[in-house]
């Protein structure tokens, strides 16, 4: 997350915590929560078999928000996952995320208009999930 969002981050959590006795969670996104719904709602499903998704083109971030996030419903225990740029052709270190309602990180601080796709280090059968980004 770049300093500039974090200061902003901080300063609202100060600025709510004192104006409306709001109390900040760790594993929270945001301490906005129409933010979150926002980031969230605008979620795309990824399921079916195969390590790359989608199977071809890019997906691409909004300003919803200022990371990927995936939530993996059905299938195994966990899925080791990655985010791959086409910008540079780099992809971050695989993630473990297991099975289950959280959201988790897979990639932080990413700039709108990014082109990505998920990839999975192998094809996990009946994979289901969320990916918000």
């Amino acid at each position: 997350m770049s300093v500039l969002r974090k200061f902003a981050t901080a300063a609202m959590v100060v600025f709510l915590m004192v104006a409306g006795g709001v109390t900040a969670s760790a594993d929270t996104e945001s301490t906005n929560p129409q933010a979150v719904q926002t980031c969230y709602g605008g979620a795309v499903q990824v399921s079916g078999s195969g390590t790359r998704f989608p199977s071809s083109g890019y997906y691409r971030t909004t300003s919803r928000c200022a990371d990927i996030n995936f939530r993996y419903g059905l299938g195994p225990s966990f899925v080791m996952a990655r985010v791959c740029f086409r910008s540079t052709g780099a992809c971050n270190k695989y993630r473990q995320i297991p099975r289950g309602t959280d959201w988790r990180l897979v990639a932080t601080d990413v700039l709108d208009g990014t082109d990505f796709y998920m990839q999975f280090n192998r094809s996990y059968n009946m994979r289901v999930g969320r990916l918000a980004f």
